[in-house]
């Protein structure tokens, strides 16, 4: 075997001159380290094959519940859930959207003041805010409530004149209702 003293030595010769199209020799300061590929890539793509599987079913886990608490905020029962009479509220001039959100929910009206806080954000609501008299039925979802709020559809006041001669005379009875004042009444024009 002249050059080579040990078997090793011949197969460290070997493994550094012959590559064969299926292994290659990466050198290392201890020894040559033959890799075969054909055992690599089946085994980098099953753990790929696994990896993107359970990156889908993460995100599949992830966007199916994302989708039922957005469900849950627009569109489950947010209203006097314990209650079956119908709330009026009463939304006076130059209100903010805290002081609305603050009555409904010390009143309990509304049981979640974040999630009716969250739609009102999206759909505009906390810079639209319109005094008013709104007639807040049980077991609305904060998607209706506050499309009625937003869009100012307000419960109609009933007013009826009995005994009624003058412009003051007027302005007296319609003064005893929450929402005009009687300086608001002598200015209008009749």
């Amino acid at each position: 075997m002249g050059r080579f003293r040990k078997v090793s030595d011949l197969f460290l010769f070997i493994s550094y001159f012959h590559l064969s199209p299926n292994s290659i020799y990466l050198p290392s300061p201890l020894s040559p380290i033959s890799i075969n590929f054909l055992f690599l890539p089946s085994m980098q793509l099953e753990k790929r094959k696994k990896f993107t599987l359970v990156l889908l079913i993460a995100i599949s886990v992830l966007a199916i519940s994302m989708t039922f608490y957005f469900y849950q905020v627009f569109f489950s029962p947010n209203t006097l859930v314990e209650s079956d009479q119908p709330y009026t509220l009463k939304i006076p001039t130059n209100s903010v959207y805290k002081n609305v959100v603050d009555q409904l929910y010390n009143e309990k009206v509304i049981n979640d003041a974040l999630s009716f806080g969250f739609v009102s954000k999206i759909l505009g609501y906390q810079e639209a805010v319109k005094p008013g008299l709104y007639k807040i039925d049980p077991k609305m979802n904060n998607l209706q409530l506050v499309r009625m709020l937003r869009s100012g559809r307000q419960t109609p006041v009933r007013v009826t004149f009995n005994n009624v001669r003058t412009k003051t005379d007027l302005a007296e009875k319609i003064t005893a209702m929450p929402i005009v004042t009687g300086k608001q009444i002598g200015r209008a024009h009749v």
